[in-house]
């Protein structure tokens, strides 16, 4: 069985935490699109490929603006009914335990998404550069300014000071 179509951010609210939203992709408009074949066989109850295609806006680590990532992620699953099953399935699956006979697809699609998204987004070399203290406009708007802390040990530094008078 294929499985189709396309979803928006608020279908995926572990997602829409992670990223500013979603930008164009092929036209598709901000949305995910997926494609889900359903299959028997690989040691599993069923097996689960297919692709998922997504634009996500996220802040560029390097300039603070928005960053849009386009993503395609590939989906191999082996759906288990138990963990005693591991051992017969196929090394190219990644395995999902189902409990109480509930697949949970969404799921599965904004997992996929989240892993795609690098641990520091930040756009390619030379398309932006870091901002310079005052430079870049609504800047102190988006970043906490963190006072430094007074040294628990000057005081002590100063004591010893006095003692080697």
């Amino acid at each position: 069985m294929l499985y189709s179509g396309l979803l928006g951010l608020d279908a995926l609210p572990r997602l829409a935490e992670a990223v500013l939203g979603l930008g164009e992709l092929e036209g598709a408009g901000r949305v995910v699109r997926y494609q889900l074949s359903f299959e028997q066989g690989g040691g599993a109850r069923a097996l689960v490929r297919g692709r998922v295609e997504a634009v996500l806006l996220l802040p560029c680590q390097r300039c603070l603006d928005v960053l849009a990532l386009p993503v395609t992620a590939d989906l191999h699953l082996g759906l288990l009914g138990a963990e005693r099953e591991l051992a017969a399935l196929d090394e190219s699956l990644d395995p999902v335990l189902i409990e109480d006979d509930e697949a949970q697809p969404l799921e599965w699609i904004e997992d996929e998404l989240l892993l795609a998204i690098p641990s520091i987004p930040r756009h390619a070399p030379g398309l932006c550069e870091a901002p310079v203290d005052g430079a870049s406009e609504g800047l102190s708007d988006r970043l906490d300014v963190v006072e430094p802390k007074a040294n628990p040990f000057a005081a002590l530094a100063a004591l010893r000071g006095r003692e080697d008078d």
